[in-house]
């Protein structure tokens, strides 16, 4: 192929590339002005054309949930990864949790028969997605995708003052298999800024502990555990939680993912949304966490520090669009405890 061939090939490239974009910019000004409409229609219409935009608008969010729950199936069935295939999920819950929106919003407007149907057909589309999330993550294999790492936890002896580095080195059969605390009670326990960065950890089977991460992890996995206080600083992902009963957490990520919980307190900073599932009598506050390179981590962690969705919690059990979950409350202001390590 001649130079001049390879310039008329790039000129018909570009020339295709221009039209393409002014086709997109095209159709998403279309889209604006039948949204600009139809929001007009909604405030200002009668009553059946309120109706009209509310059936055109649920459907449309129906279509699009069903082809991305379409998608993560293909997804699921092409060999995803765990973290991919949650991230879809996620982004799915998200439009869901718009609609839920939607439909408590619209709820006022609509006779009751209705606003019944659409609350079958949303209880429909909750069915299915909890269908999709246990076929593509299994409850059985919950858990970090990362491989093994040795794991070398560290046990301290005196928790009263905090040191820079780990004061005993503990290893157990389980050190093979993840890095961070096992089977132990009774212990305060301790693993701090080298000994975290970046790193994905596990707490699994403790009681009567109390745990502190401080520093950036990257991800922390938490598995049975009873009565323990776990104190984590900034993480840059997200925290795991399944089958712990009467603990305090403290910790702030992109998003906490809760499962079988029991009487448990949670003190967070999410710049998502924390999600719960098949849990009973949890509360929440802000993050009342206080220490030295608090704000430090924070930056290294890429947090948004000002942006913190404690109170925004989304219960995956919890169906109904216009009663608040039974299953979690808000810790009140004079009963919330702030932690302050300095």
């Amino acid at each position: 192929m001649s130079g001049f061939d390879v310039e008329i090939d790039e000129l018909s490239s570009k020339i295709l590339q221009d039209k393409l974009t002014k086709m997109t910019e095209r159709n998403d000004q279309r889209k604006a002005v039948e949204n600009r409409r139809r929001k007009d229609r909604f405030k200002f219409g009668s009553h059946a054309e309120q109706t009209e935009v509310f059936s055109e608008t649920f459907k449309e969010h129906q279509r699009k949930i069903e082809q991305e729950l379409t998608a993560a199936s293909e997804a699921g069935m092409s060999g995803e990864t765990r973290t991919g295939l949650t991230i879809r999920l996620d982004n799915i819950f998200k439009i869901i949790d718009d609609l839920k929106r939607y439909l408590t919003e619209s709820s006022m407007f609509l006779k009751a028969f209705d606003n019944e149907q659409a609350k079958i057909e949303f209880q429909e589309i909750m069915n299915k997605f909890n269908q999709m999330r246990n076929l593509l993550l299994p409850t059985k294999k919950f858990g970090f995708n990362s491989k093994p790492k040795p794991a070398i936890p560290v046990t301290v002896a005196n928790p009263d003052k905090l040191s820079d580095k780990p004061q005993t080195k503990v290893n157990s059969k389980m050190d093979v298999c993840n890095f961070g605390f096992f089977q132990q009670s009774d212990q305060t326990l301790r693993l701090i800024d080298d000994d975290v960065h970046s790193k994905d950890i596990t707490l699994r089977n403790l009681i009567n502990c109390q745990v502190y991460l401080l520093g950036c992890p990257g991800s922390i996995y938490i598995h049975k555990l009873s009565n323990c206080t776990v104190v984590c600083g900034p993480t840059y992902r997200s925290v795991y939680i399944e089958e712990c009963s009467n603990c305090q957490f403290y910790f702030a990520c992109q998003q906490g993912r809760i499962h079988r919980a029991l009487e448990c307190d949670f003190y967070i900073h999410v710049t998502s949304r924390a999600i719960i599932e098949d849990c009973h009598n949890v509360r929440f506050a802000p993050y009342l966490l206080k220490y030295m390179n608090l704000e430090k981590d924070f930056q290294q962690s890429m947090l948004n520090i000002n942006i913190n969705n404690w109170d925004k919690v989304e219960d995956f059990k919890h169906l109904a669009v216009d009663v608040p979950s039974p299953n979690w409350t808000i810790i009140d202001e004079s009963d919330r405890k702030v932690l302050n390590l300095d």
